[in-house]
């Protein structure tokens, strides 16, 4: 019994050592799992986190802002200079016809060439909206200046002069405007996501907005200069007969309709004869022709227009004449609407 208990002794130690290896096997395999469960989460964690941008030193920074205002400063002197220079153009006492567009008006168009070149080059330029936004304002400013000088020194041209440069002002940053529009989409090698400064997209980081400003600015203006040619062709050619009905509805706002109707018995006789319409119509166009001379450097796409608007008003002025002649002596002009519409019809084909 003894001498068996002698030899169970070391089945239970080696029974014992066995459990606590497999006890040790156990806790190492928890152990290493565990370990390649960490190492798994944290590689998955890794791509989630946001590198930190490089922090930029304090001294590059002030030297970025530095040379920025100081860049800054140089464009507004330069502005100075231009709208000075435009400002103090020179301007004819005399209009020559056919002389195209003014020195100012080419000194606007050339700067903003060069501005509209550089913004298109730089299309991620944030400062952008910081040189383009004062330079249309100020520019335009100044080409208005010399608009209204230019005026003042011609007292008969005065409106040609302005009808003339506005025009062709609009015209041309009318074109850098359909440039930016038509400009395509900026890529890069990974995606074709417009980038930052895209030039198709209107808004002030590019210049389009302060551009697209400026251009309807002198647009309207060469609207109104127009009717104001219109207008002053039509009274060189027939000054009695609008007289005649500016003072009928004067006096009619005044004094009543049936004062007005004794203004004259028969108003037709202010009117002129089919001949005399026809005739005074064409000296008018003649006019025109002579202001602006083929193969001179005025637009010919300028005159086509006046053309067109100078017979357009000879018609919506007749009409006026002949609403007034219905409502106040009862009866419709001679030459009728109908005959002016023929008339200008013919002229302008």
């Amino acid at each position: 019994k003894a001498l068996a208990k002698g030899f169970q002794k070391p089945e239970a130690s080696s029974s014992s050592s066995s459990k606590r290896g497999q006890l040790q096997k156990q806790r190492s395999a928890r152990s290493i799992a565990s370990t390649t469960s960490e190492g798994e989460s944290s590689e998955e964690q890794q791509p989630q986190q946001q590198k930190k941008p490089p922090t930029v030193p304090p001294f590059l920074s002030e030297l970025h802002r530095s040379l920025r205002q100081a860049a800054l400063g140089k464009w507004a002197a330069y502005l100075e200079d231009r709208c000075a220079w435009i400002r103090s153009a020179d301007v004819s006492k005399k209009r020559d016809h056919g002389a195209g567009p003014s020195a100012a008006a080419l000194e606007v168009v050339e700067a903003t060439d060069r501005l509209q070149t550089v913004l298109k080059a730089r299309r991620g330029f944030t400062d952008a909206t910081k040189v383009a936004e004062p330079f249309y304002a100020q520019i335009g400013d100044a080409f208005d200046d010399w608009l209204l000088k230019a005026k003042n020194a011609d007292s008969k041209y005065g409106t040609l002069v302005q009808l003339e440069n506005n025009d062709y002002v609009a015209g041309k940053l009318a074109d850098h405007v359909a440039g930016f529009e038509r400009a395509p989409a900026s890529s890069s090698s990974e995606n074709n996501r417009p980038q930052r400064g895209d030039l198709r997209r209107q808004d002030s980081g590019s210049g389009l907005v302060a551009l697209k400003r400026t251009a309807l600015r002198c647009a309207a203006n060469a609207r109104d200069n127009t009717t104001q040619y219109a207008d002053w062709m039509w009274r060189y050619e027939f000054l009695k007969i609008d007289n005649f009905y500016n003072k009928v509805v004067d006096v009619t706002n005044t004094k009543g309709t049936a004062a007005a109707k004794g203004l004259a018995s028969n108003p037709n006789k202010v009117s002129p004869s089919m001949h005399g319409l026809e005739d005074n119509l064409a000296k008018v166009l003649k006019r025109l022709d002579k202001h602006f001379p083929a193969g001179s450097r005025s637009d010919p796409n300028l005159r086509t227009k006046l053309r067109a608007a100078i017979l357009t008003h000879a018609r919506t002025t007749w009409a006026r004449y002949d609403d007034l002649a219905r409502s106040t002596f009862g009866h419709a002009i001679k030459p009728t609407v109908a005959d002016v519409d023929a008339v200008c019809t013919k002229l302008l084909q």
